[in-house]
């Protein structure tokens, strides 16, 4: 596909009132700085993306006045005429200022603007527009075939995977070779790419060197934490000592005890069977507070339950009454209904026929045959005694459907009446039980009172009354050997707890001994994976190598690097475009603009696309590369207003 661009007309467009210009296949168009020849470019590119040529949405489009303040009310337009393999196509976008007067305003607002398109004069909507620019050229392949500095300003890795989508990329068994089989089938058993297990393996050890920077430390701290070894056989023996010692100990304090043992036996005796009859007391007495409280409250609730009973059924009648007064409403306005139905039955029936259309012809005037006089009034009387008929039929099914209805309301009467007579009867038989429960006598006896007369409350508490337990039981003064034995003991528990130290620096060192085997396999896991990851490197390197080859061939003379030499020997990936062997960055103007035009040329050939290509600052070279595309040159020079060469 071959686009040049032959026309491009602006009005009112950056400060441009109205400018035409006309394109050839080398066009240059020279003038001082600010004079506009960016802004044909910029023109151009809006027209297409609705963007300026440094791919920016929001551009000073609108024309200002000597102030520095927008002209209002202009229309700003783009208007390019393309030739698209010989057939010219005219695009247009005017961008227009929507001014609303609101109620009660005299002067109208800025309230918006809108973009109007058109192809070949014929409107078009916004996403329509941009649909069929794209059916000619996408917009990232326009700028990479219209901008000799467009490739070289993207991201390394987008400038990279854009040469690779030209040249392919070789399989990964012609990169892998003998050598790297082994990559390819743990590629293949993770079911992994290159990219994705370089990312996981870097991220693997990451967190296994984390984990093995922190295990010398935790060695450290269990070391540390860890107590000096005792002679723990010498400790058994003085602990089992100090036991015999108390064990002596203990005999003679039962020894001196064993005198007082039946007085206690007995004291303890008395004292669990006086509490024995205390609770058979407590027994008793709570059981006749139990049984007070019960008979004093039961008559309460009876009363209380009744009375709820009768409430209940008393509002069932209401329920009943409010449903007779609901269905004897409906019969009501059954009933006045069929007074009205009768009424019009004997209107209707009342009804005869009215001769009026006449014996004249509507025609000519002249009186018409009295048999055909005679034919026309019985045909009307037949078709009114039909209509009257048909709707003295409908009054009276009217009528008998109501009656039927009206009869079975009634029915619905009777049956809630039945049900209030059968209500009201229960009522009356809860009201004479009520009266029964509220005629019973109070209970006259206190709790006391019914106490006295139970004869095993007084047997039981005259037992305990009985009982003499006691007070006090003289001990023997075994103090000084309570206190040896406690200090026996005090140094049987430093021992064992010296002892249990041997416990911890078993625990530690089988820890220690942990942490040491996870450095070691640590070390291994990240040796294994650093070995992988060289590969990986070896396998990137040399796919991108061979990349770089291939597309190295299709320039002429610009060339591409993809890795940048790191000072540690390392190679870090990267897309340096190289002019003679100096980095794109490092180049003058002139070797930017012709290496930019050779990219072009190569994505051309490779897209089968020739398009416009505008090259700024053009007075700084000396000689454009030959190029199959159309060339706009922009020179800076002198003149006040732009001048254009064909």
């Amino acid at each position: 596909m071959k686009i040049t661009l032959k026309k491009l007309i602006l009005v009112n467009f950056k400060g441009i009132k109205s400018l035409e210009i006309d394109f050839s296949d080398v066009t240059v168009i020279s003038g001082r700085n600010k004079a506009g020849k960016s802004t044909l470019f910029d023109a151009f590119t809006w027209i297409l993306f609705g963007k300026n040529a440094q791919d920016q949405k929001a551009f000073g489009i609108k024309t200002y006045d000597s102030n520095g303040v927008v002209i209002p009310k202009l229309d700003h337009e783009v208007h390019a005429i393309l030739d698209i393999d010989g057939v010219e196509t005219k695009l247009s976008s005017i961008l227009k200022e929507l001014w609303t007067k609101k109620r009660g305003e005299e002067t109208p607002e800025l309230t918006g603007h809108e973009t109007k398109y058109f192809v070949n004069d014929v409107p078009y909507q916004a996403g329509e527009y941009q649909k069929y620019i794209s059916s000619i050229i996408p917009e990232q392949t326009f700028k990479l075939l219209t901008s000799p500095t467009y490739f070289n300003s993207l991201k390394w890795n987008e400038a990279r995977e854009m040469l690779i989508s030209i040249v392919g990329s070789p399989t990964d068994e012609e990169i892998a070779g003998k050598d790297l089989t082994g990559l390819l089938k743990i590629m293949a058993d993770e079911k992994k790419t290159i990219e994705q297990m370089k990312k996981e393996y870097a991220a693997k050890k990451l967190k296994l060197k984390a984990e093995l920077a922190t295990i010398p430390s935790r060695i450290d701290e269990v070391s540390r934490a860890t107590p000096q070894p005792q002679d723990w056989k010498k400790i058994d023996g003085e602990i089992n000592t100090h036991k015999l010692e108390i064990a002596v100990i203990e005999a003679e304090i039962s020894d001196k005890s064993k005198g007082i043992e039946d007085a206690i036996r007995t004291r303890s005796h008395l004292l669990l069977n006086k509490a024995n009859l205390e609770t058979q007391l407590q027994k008793i007495e709570f059981e006749a507070k139990q049984e007070f409280s019960v008979i004093g409250s039961r008559k309460e609730m009876d009363v209380k339950a009744k009375k709820q009973q009768i409430l209940s059924l008393r509002q069932e009648v209401l329920n009943y009454q409010q449903d007779i007064k609901t269905v004897q409403g409906r019969i009501d306005d059954l009933n006045k209904q069929n007074a009205e139905l009768r009424q019009k039955w004997i209107v209707k029936n009342a009804e005869s026929l009215v001769w009026e259309e006449g014996t004249l012809c509507p025609t000519c005037g002249q009186s018409l045959p009295d048999d055909l006089v005679e034919h026309k009034m019985q045909e009307a009387e037949q078709q009114f005694n039909k209509s009257k008929t048909t709707e003295l039929q409908t009054i009276s099914t009217y009528g008998n459907q109501n009656k039927t209805r009206i009869a079975e309301l009634e029915q619905n009467i009777k049956k809630y009446d039945a049900e209030i007579a059968i209500v009201n009867n229960q009522i009356e038989v809860l009201e004479n039980q009520l009266k029964d429960i509220e005629s019973r006598p109070a209970l006259s006896k206190s709790v006391e009172a019914m106490l006295t007369e139970n004869e095993q409350y007084i047997i039981t508490k005259q037992k305990i009354s009985e009982i003499l337990v006691p007070e006090t039981i003289h001990q023997p003064d075994t103090s000084e050997l309570q206190n040896r034995k406690a200090e026996i003991q005090n140094e049987i528990n430093n021992l064992v707890a010296v002892l249990a130290s041997k416990e911890m620096i078993d625990t530690n060192n089988k820890r220690a001994d942990e942490l040491a085997a996870q450095e070691k396999e640590y070390a291994q896991q990240i040796a294994s994976m650093e070995k992988i990851e060289f590969q990986i490197e070896q396998f990137t390197k040399r796919k991108v190598t061979e990349v770089e080859r291939r597309v190295n061939e299709l320039f002429p003379t610009v060339r591409f690097r993809m890795f940048d030499p790191n000072i540690n020997g390392g190679e870090t990936p990267d897309c340096i475009c190289m002019v003679d062997g100096v980095p794109y960055r490092d180049v003058n103007n002139a070797d930017r603009i012709n290496s930019g035009v050779e990219i072009i040329n190569v994505f051309s050939q490779v897209h089968g696309i020739t398009a416009p290509v505008f090259i700024d600052n053009a007075e700084s070279i000396n000689q454009v590369i030959p190029s199959n595309s159309q060339i706009i040159k922009l020179y800076v020079t002198e003149d006040e207003k732009l001048t254009v060469t064909n």
